[in-house]
Parts: structure tokens; sequence; C-alpha cells
């Protein structure tokens, strides 16, 4: 299934099987959005995700590839399952612009692999990306906490002054960094960079 527009989804179940690709943003907003059957996802321009009123976007076991823009404003978060990969292009954005998370629902624990920029732009509080992370792009917490699960970092971490940055089993290779005046808090990680 190819759209070469943009495509807005609302309280959907998108359980087709075989690739999805979509040239234009694809919004999601309302009730929750599900993501399930096979094929990858391959969103040319990105999401926006505003999901209020404690509804979420659901990725179950399907593969999530962003370039473009990707905000997240509101909602419950992205809840993962049975292996999910969401894969951050090279040149893309994944902007947090609020409290929200990524979390595991079950199965096989997913994958976040980040070759573009993921940054925390707004909200106060901590958005945490509780399952595997893999960083090869660059990391950039502006505000509140950010905390990322279990994998390999390579590429550079920036931390604006009164934001935290924070890693539970995390390989820092000696390539990564991290720089700013904000905090960081590493838990049972290897670090090789510069800090």
């Amino acid at each position: 299934l190819t759209v070469s527009g943009t495509l807005s989804s609302a309280d959907a179940i998108w359980s087709h099987t075989g690739d999805i690709t979509v040239g234009g943003l694809v919004t999601t907003t309302g009730p929750n959005t599900v993501f399930s059957g096979t094929g990858a996802l391959n969103f040319n321009s990105g999401m926006f995700i505003n999901t209020n009123n404690g509804a979420a976007v659901f990725l179950f076991g399907r593969t999530l590839n962003l370039d473009g823009t990707s905000t997240f404003e509101n909602g419950f978060g992205i809840g993962t399952s049975d292996g999910a990969t969401i894969n951050l292009a090279p040149g893309a954005t994944f902007d947090f612009q609020a409290d929200s998370p990524i979390y595991h629902v079950g199965g096989t624990l997913s994958t976040f692999n980040n070759d573009g920029t993921l940054r925390k732009s707004e909200g106060a509080g901590t958005t945490s990306i509780a399952i595997n992370v893999n960083n090869t792009g660059t990391v950039e917490v502006q505000t509140g906490t950010l905390t990322v699960g279990a994998g390999t970092t390579s590429g550079p971490v920036s931390v604006s002054a009164a934001a935290t940055f924070g890693a539970n089993t995390q390989d820092f290779l000696a390539a990564s960094s991290i720089t700013g005046a904000g905090s960081a808090s590493l838990s049972n990680s290897q670090v090789r960079g510069t800090y």
C-alpha cells in the first residue's frame, strides 16, 4: 500500500499485511491508533502524534521507518511489543514535546534505532524510552529528563542546563560524548567516550 500524500488516523487499527509507505506526514489523533499485521511502515515525512485523553499509539511487531520530522506533542505514549523496531533515518528528527514515554507492552522487547536526531524540547518531567535504544545519531535533551534503555551509543549527547539525560545498561562507545551544562545519570553502563 502506497499513499503519496498525507494521512490522518484516529481510533484506527492498521492490520494490513505487507509494507505501507506514506509520502506525506502521518497524523495520529484522538483515541488509540494500533499498528499490527506484518510488513514495514515507511513514513517518509514523519509522524505527528497528539493522542490526548489517555490514548496511545501501539506498534505490535512491525518495523516503523521514520524520515523527515516526527513530533510527539501529547498523549499517553507509544506502546510496543513482539520485537517491534523503530528506525529513525539519518537526517530525520524525533522530537518529544511532552513527557510521554515509549514503553514495553509484552513479548520480545522492542528497539529504537536512532540514526538521526532524538530530541526532547518540551516538558519539565520525564520522557522514558523503556525499550532497547541504539544511538549512532544525536541525542538532544533541552528540557526535563530523557531516559533510554539498554543498547549502544556512539554519537553525541547534548544536555542543556537544568535538563537530565539518563541511561540504563547502555554501552557508550569510544566515539560517543555527553556535553552541556545539564546532568547525566548512567546506571549499569560502560563509558568509553568523552564526558
